[in-house]
């Protein structure tokens, strides 16, 4: 038997190991991130004698709304949300329309968009405008989105600028330190779910975008 015969059927002495405990480490990098998670509604729904009695419950079956009925009618709850959403939408949009060009001029300089696309654009009549409107910018959907969650997601969480900028009108974040520094623990957690959802929805609907082979079969021939 030759020595490239040999090696072929020499298998990896870690590639078993590695195949049995990847399932457990891909559980386990889950339950590490979706625990505090759970934790934070878990604790924004279930009654106060459920979590700090003499044994907390991790599972709890009597829920209850009684903590985000309050956090509602106890005011000053809905402007701090509806000023954190305008300012991350309207930072995301601002940042996307002053990046995009420049990460045009990029991709063109790095050529990670095919040049035949807009070529195959302009055969057909389409305009320099047209051509990035309707085929550049689709087609970089993918980094666009990323770029988008990457800021909306930093606009939303801000906290120090928010901080030292705001005056009377809180933003979420700041409520949600108002609450740790004033409020009890289903307050604090209370707020805190209602900052995390937002978060939770903007990651589903741009999820879609977060794929690979976005230019599989964009050109042909």
């Amino acid at each position: 038997m030759s020595a490239t015969a040999v090696r072929r059927t020499r298998r990896d002495p870690l590639e078993v190991p590695l195949k049995v405990s990847f399932p457990f480490w891909v559980i386990g990098s889950l339950l590490l991130v979706l625990f505090p998670i759970y934790l934070i509604f878990m604790v924004s729904f279930a009654p106060g004698s459920a979590l700090f009695g003499e044994r907390p419950a991790l599972v709890v079956t009597n829920f209850t709304l009684r903590w985000w009925r309050e956090a509602f009618k106890a005011g000053g709850l809905i402007s701090p949300l509806q000023k954190s959403l305008v300012v991350a939408s309207a930072t995301t949009l601002l940042a996307i329309a002053i990046a995009a060009p420049a990460a045009y001029v990029i991709s063109r300089l790095l050529e990670t968009i095919p040049i035949d696309l807009e070529e195959a654009a302009q055969i057909d009549g389409a305009s320099r405008l047209g051509t990035l409107i309707r085929v550049v910018f689709p087609v970089a959907a993918g980094g666009i989105a990323v770029a988008s969650l990457f800021v909306w997601l930093y606009s939303w969480n801000e906290f120090l600028y928010a901080r030292l900028l705001t005056t009377n009108q809180l933003t979420l974040p700041l409520k949600v330190f108002q609450a740790i520094d004033r409020g009890t623990k289903q307050e604090m957690a209370t707020i805190a779910a209602i900052l995390t959802l937002p978060i939770l929805l903007v990651v589903y609907f741009l999820q879609r975008y977060l794929r690979p082979g976005a230019l599989t079969g964009a050109v042909k021939g």
